[in-house]
């Protein structure tokens, strides 16, 4: 009869304080309130660790007292609570006498219990219950206790999960609005500008400016937001050293407070404009630092690495439009010009229409998230521009270990069934290794042939290799094949290394568009399936006890109270699944409101009926 209570016991506790997607705060309150009414505990706490020990996150005393556990014994017992991972009993009486500072006392509590918060083998805190009387907790008090402190620790992870996932679509969101702001056609001064407005928009900071090195290499402030733009600027920038070591080391750097720096033009830079923290990131084309993006707050900030990472993609995307802007503007001074031969101006000329032509391209792929559109527009600009047979997108799994085939253009089902994943080796180890396109223009005499041999078989001659990259690292490759042996002109490769250059951000931040789309139906359907299956077991509950009612002795009330009782909570847990059901709707935007009357005095007797012994 114990396991059955206690099993039932746990079954209403996981359906009734299951995390409602309002807020931890009122999914904590709630588990307190739950918890401290089915054990009859004078008070609960939400105790969660931090860098200085144990703090209270969430509390809920008796009646209008204020209670406010300390962490004098508390800290220790919560200590050994985590330890062992099994609840811990206190007899506070006991701990005074041992002449153990006991601050629970002050508020007249004499007894605790505690539960471990644990979830994914990491301990987040404890759940702790607190009574003005001595007591004796038995097994299935501890049991039910675990059971709550597994609900409040999963509603804690998910908060987490929650608020981290939306941190980076946000950050996925602004960093795709800011990438389609640098591909709109503009002159040079005016791209500056935007890039040193866009990088402070990124990072929520009022001031910002783009260096660039001049023909000698020295720094030099090219634009500036949000400062007062002249000579000095330029030189306090330049001999302050954050830019010489941004473009020297190549990785991103920030100050928190330019006014206690040692280096004496950092503490003026600071007294002139009125700014206190910054954070620096190099412009880099072709593993070529070109200059550095400097963003400034005016009060004390601790840059986080997410943004830090940002501002660094950011610039590197920054970099590449304006050495094409840098090069679109030469090549129209050149052509108008007339300063070169037949030659050098056919060359111009294609070289302006490829410019334009990758500009419309990478303007279409930055104005979408969607990873199969992306993929068809990478794919049909990639056969157009080498005159392929065969286009074939690969990705690579973060070990670097497997590639997948993710979109196709040209290739027999046969085919595509065989390599649909494949083992990196060979010349794709040479193309991650390198981060250079791999152009094997007859693969019957190649050194690589061995890798090829599926493709050879299939009727493929030529092949050639272009990385994507993205934050740095190869994620994956665009194939060129042809069915005969083709000679790759040095303009076309140029070009497909340009168009991977550029589609290898925007593919990785679809794809991860994409995970966190998919995690959120996966969330929504979760919520949808709980809800249906609590119907069940509710429906024959019900049933049961109207049955059982119905057969009771007429004039006996204890029985048909108790009946009454089960079909009000019967009730209560069918309100509950609908809940459930509608964050689901809400989610969707599926959501409805009916508006009912409710009688105060009704639902309050029917709440005491409920919960009286």
């Amino acid at each position: 009869m114990k396991d059955e209570g206690l099993a039932a016991l746990v079954s209403s506790a996981k359906s009734e304080d299951v995390a409602t997607q309002k807020g931890l705060a009122e999914d904590l309150d709630q588990i307190l309130r739950s918890v401290k009414g089915r054990l009859g505990a004078d008070a609960a706490a939400v105790w969660l660790l931090e860098k200085d020990g144990p703090r209270v996150a969430r509390q809920l005393g008796v009646g209008t007292d204020s209670f406010c556990p300390d962490s004098g014994t508390d800290a220790r017992h919560i200590r050994q609570c985590l330890e062992i991972c099994a609840p811990v009993a206190v007899d506070l009486v006991k701990e005074k006498q041992a002449g153990r500072r006991c601050p629970c006392s002050d508020f007249g509590i004499v007894s605790a219990l505690y539960a471990p918060l644990t979830t994914r083998g990491r301990a987040l805190g404890v759940l702790g219950i607190y009574f003005r009387m001595r007591k004796q907790f038995t097994p299935v008090e501890k049991e039910l206790l675990w059971v709550f402190s597994g609900l409040a620790a999963i509603a804690i992870e998910n908060d987490s999960l929650y608020h981290e996932t939306n941190r980076q679509l946000a950050d996925l969101q602004s960093l795709a609005r800011a990438s389609a702001a640098l591909n709109s056609p503009q002159e040079k001064g005016a791209l500056l500008r935007l890039i040193a407005e866009q990088g402070a928009a990124l990072l929520d900071v009022p001031a910002s400016c783009v260096v660039l090195l001049d023909a000698v290499g020295h720094p030099k402030v090219q634009a500036a937001f949000g400062l007062c733009r002249d000579e000095r600027l330029s030189e306090l920038v330049a001999s302050s050293g954050v830019s010489a070591m941004v473009l020297a080391e190549k990785r991103v750097m920030a100050a928190w407070d330019l006014g206690q720096s040692p280096v004496l033009e950092h503490r003026e830079l600071a007294a002139r404009e009125g700014l206190v923290s910054a954070a620096s990131a190099p412009l880099i084309y072709k593993g070529k630092a070109i200059g550095s993006l400097n963003v400034y707050a005016r009060s004390a900030r601790g840059f986080e690495s997410r943004e830090l990472h940002l501002l660094h993609t950011f610039a590197n995307q920054a970099a590449t439009a304006i050495e094409n802007v840098s090069l679109f503007e030469d090549l129209v001074r050149a052509a108008a010009e007339r300063r070169v031969d037949r030659l050098l101006y056919e060359r111009s000329e294609w070289r302006l229409s490829a410019l334009v032509a990758m500009h419309e391209i990478t303007h279409e792929l930055s104005n979408t998230l969607d990873l199969d559109k992306v993929l068809d527009i990478t794919c049909d600009h990639v056969a157009r521009i080498g005159h392929a047979d065969i286009v074939a997108i690969r990705l690579f799994d973060p070990a670097g270990k497997m590639s997948r085939l993710v979109k196709q253009r040209g290739l027999s089902d046969q085919y595509v069934e065989a390599t649909r994943r494949l083992e990196i080796g060979g010349a794709v180890a040479q193309l991650i290794a390198t981060c250079r396109p791999v152009v094997i223009e007859d693969l019957g005499s190649h050194e690589h042939a061995g890798d090829f041999t599926t493709f050879v078989s299939h009727g493929y001659k030529s092949l050639a290799l272009f990385p994507l990259t993205s934050r740095d690292r190869v994620i994956g490759s665009i194939n060129v094949g042809h069915m005969h042996i083709y000679r790759f002109p040095a303009e076309d490769v140029e070009e497909l290394l340009h168009l991977a250059h550029h589609a290898g951000p925007v593919i990785h931040n679809a794809y991860l568009y994409e995970q966190e789309k998919a995690a959120q139906e996966s969330k929504d359907l979760l919520r949808s399936v709980v809800a249906h299956e609590l119907r069940s077991p509710l429906t024959a509950i019900s049933g049961y006890a109207q049955l059982i009612g119905r057969r009771l002795p007429q004039g006996d009330e204890t029985p048909e109270k108790a009946v009454a009782t089960i079909l009000a909570q019967v009730q209560r847990l069918s309100n509950l699944a609908d809940d459930l059901l509608d964050s689901s709707r809400l989610a969707l935007g599926r959501f409805r409101v009916h508006k009912a009357l409710v009688d105060l005095a009704a639902l309050t007797r029917r709440v005491a009926d409920s919960i009286q012994l």
